[in-house]
């Protein structure tokens, strides 16, 4: 470590918190007094996983005490640090791609076949529930949900008609790209399933902000409780289902048909990709917390 040089007034350590290089950060911090910044994405390191880290509570205690500055993805997980008296933290939602193209008008030429899109992970069995439950829902007006994910080799769904299975694709950008061309409306779900999603009382999908760049309406479908369910109600996000019953969820699908609500939900989107959601308001307020906060009196 003697052969890398470091400077205290220029240089900056940054980690993502819950992880063993959390250690060395550490480390360096203390050796060549350097700031020591952050990110903190989801709750793995209190909450029943964290038995499985590699990380003990007295490691986790040393590495909050010593960073400068925490930006938690959430306002749960923000609440969640103050609570145990970490108050150096303030929620920072993940810097998106971003995207300069041309927004999306209404389909107006086959407005009854709505086209709806999933592009992510499936924890298997954990979200096999939902998924199902959304394609049920979409079966009632006979509409196609385009799911880029792993393989589902063991999904069964009732209906599988209605799903077009993708690979994920190799860039942000063809994804992008995917959407504009072929697809209605965007759908951002959690599982129902606490006990074996636990983090969606306090994560926040970045796939969300991701999406909403394109200005297409984005379907939110998660518990109340969760960090995602409670944004959407401060919010009043106009197309959240806070139930995975799927007649229920058919019911707020099938107000897509009209175009005044499809342009609605795509309003509220375009809004908050030019306030919270905007990848150069949130680099900006990253950089003016370190900028401002005491991070150099180390």
């Amino acid at each position: 470590m003697s052969q890398v040089k470091f400077s205290s007034e220029h240089d900056i350590l940054l980690g993502v918190l819950g992880e063993v290089s959390n250690l060395l950060m550490l480390s360096i911090k203390k050796l060549f007094k350097i700031p020591y910044y952050l990110f903190y994405h989801d709750d793995t390191i209190f909450n029943r996983y964290a038995k499985l880290s590699l990380l003990t509570a007295e490691h986790i205690n040393k590495i909050l005490k010593a960073a400068n500055y925490i930006f938690p993805v959430s306002d749960s997980l923000t609440s969640l640090l103050k609570a145990k008296g970490i108050n150096n933290a303030e929620t920072l939602y993940p810097i998106p791609e971003g995207y300069g193209g041309p927004f999306k008008a209404h389909n107006n030429d086959s407005p009854n076949h709505l086209r709806f899109c999933y592009a992510g992970m499936i924890m298997m069995h954990v979200h096999f529930d939902i998924l199902d439950n959304i394609l049920q829902a979409i079966h009632q007006f006979d509409g196609s949900l385009y799911c880029f994910t792993g393989p589902l080799d063991e999904f069964q769904p009732k209906y599988p008609e209605n799903i077009i299975i993708r690979d994920l694709l190799p860039t942000i950008n063809q994804l992008q790209s995917f959407i504009i061309n072929n697809i209605d409306v965007v759908i951002v779900f959690y599982s129902f399933d606490l006990q074996h999603e636990p983090r969606m009382e306090s994560s926040f999908p970045s796939k969300f902000i991701e999406y909403a760049q394109l200005g297409i309406p984005v379907l939110l479908i998660a518990p109340e409780y969760s960090s995602l369910g409670k944004w959407a109600l401060k919010n009043n996000w106009i197309s959240y289902v806070n139930s995975d019953d799927p007649d229920i969820i058919a019911g707020t699908l099938m107000k897509f048909k009209n175009e005044e609500y499809w342009k609605k939900c795509q309003q509220q989107v375009l809004e908050h990709i030019n306030n919270e959601f905007n990848p150069d308001l949130i680099h900006s307020n990253f950089m003016k917390k370190i900028v401002n906060s005491s991070a150099f009196n180390v």
